[in-house]
């Protein structure tokens, strides 16, 4: 190799490098990592803050303590409950909504708070079972940027999402692998001027947007898979989006075969999984095909349910609306926006790019 074929390999080498860096470090943790004027103006006057304005009931996300954290027992427990915020925070949503999607889920999430007369609650998280976490009440200004719940059931305030958010941004902020720290540390440092890897609220921890992989485990206290779709193993014409794998290079050869074999083995994990209830998520990190369905890019989805029979996956989008659509009349496919709503295992694969699935078996 040539003296100026090196340099040119390695100055391109740098710029891949550089651009990663700073598209970690670029990153937001929060849409307003110092809580922008409108959102304050919202802690005084919530109604002026778009998604409570559009709740299908009387909600104060700022005084809801009193009401408890389950103001209707188990019933305030629901996978539809959970509603994203304004931090980027959706692979904890998406895990906790997937969590609470069965029965199991729903009472393992009621047993793991316990809620003090000061509106304080402790957490024990099954995947850190023996370092519970106390944390205060959610404050006003927590509460214009974390998840909360929509509940049309009780049209009653809750706050179980919220506290338990909380818990998980300060397990996640006193858990930080090196390279996190590292990553946060910089980040705060450049863009904000603050050289810690604390995030800025404590609540604010969960917002990890697509690089958590820590929610289901820490959630469950089970171990997890991380599975390629096709999307991301092949691509289109054969060039996928990471690195060149097998799968990709036979399906230089037959598509159709390829994507089969990997249709059949997630058929056949999620089949598996079912029998334990299903916990996991599904991403659009680097799915760009899902635009023209309605599907949201760089996401998470909850992973709710799949039957068998019909090879067909339940999932929900943590902001509570963004239906897949039809395409030929623009509406939702299913006849209604609330964020839930049904993939087929090919679709999957076209339109996302990867499968987070609690293993138990």
């Amino acid at each position: 190799m040539s003296r100026k074929t090196q340099v040119v390999l390695g100055s391109v080498l740098v710029v891949v490098l550089a651009g990663s860096v700073v598209n970690l470090l670029s990153y937001p943790e929060t849409e307003d990592e110092d809580v922008s004027g409108a959102t304050r103006a919202a802690v005084e006057d919530p109604s002026s803050y778009a998604p409570y304005a559009r709740l299908p009931l009387a909600y104060n996300p700022l005084k809801p303590a009193g009401n408890g954290a389950f103001p209707a027992g188990l019933a305030s427990v629901s996978a539809r409950a959970p509603i994203q915020g304004k931090i980027y925070d959706c692979r904890f949503v998406t895990a906790l909504s997937s969590l609470a999607s069965t029965e199991e889920g729903r009472r393992q999430i009621f047993g793991m708070i316990g809620q003090h007369p000061d509106g304080s609650v402790t957490i024990a998280f099954p995947g850190y079972k023996h370092e519970p976490l106390t944390v205060a009440p959610v404050t006003p200004e927590e509460a214009q940027l974390v998840a909360y719940v929509v509940d049309g059931n009780t049209r009653l305030p809750n706050t179980w999402v919220s506290v338990v958010e909380k818990a998980y941004g300060k397990c996640r902020a006193a858990h930080q692998e090196p390279l996190e720290y590292l990553l946060h540390l910089f980040r705060h440092g450049i863009w904000h001027g603050r050289w810690t890897a604390a995030p800025l609220y404590a609540a604010t921890g969960a917002s990890y947007g697509m690089a958590d992989d820590k929610a289901i485990q820490i959630l469950s206290g089970d171990r997890f898979v991380f599975l390629d779709t096709f999307s991301m193993q092949c691509g289109d014409f054969g060039l996928g989006k990471g690195w060149v794998t097998w799968p990709q290079i036979r399906s230089w050869f037959n598509r159709e075969a390829v994507l089969k074999e990997m249709i059949d083995e997630q058929h056949r994990l999620l089949t598996n999984e079912s029998r334990h209830g299903l916990l996991g998520v599904v991403l659009t990190d680097l799915a760009y095909q899902n635009a023209a369905v309605g599907m949201k890019h760089n996401h998470a989805y909850a992973i709710l349910g799949y039957n068998p029979k019909t090879g067909r996956l339940k999932i929900r989008d943590p902001y509570g609306m963004g239906d897949i659509i039809d395409p030929n009349v623009g509406l939702p496919r299913d006849g209604v926006d609330d964020g839930v709503f049904e993939l087929s295992l090919k679709e999957l694969n076209m339109y996302t790019s990867h499968i987070a699935l609690r293993v138990k078996s």
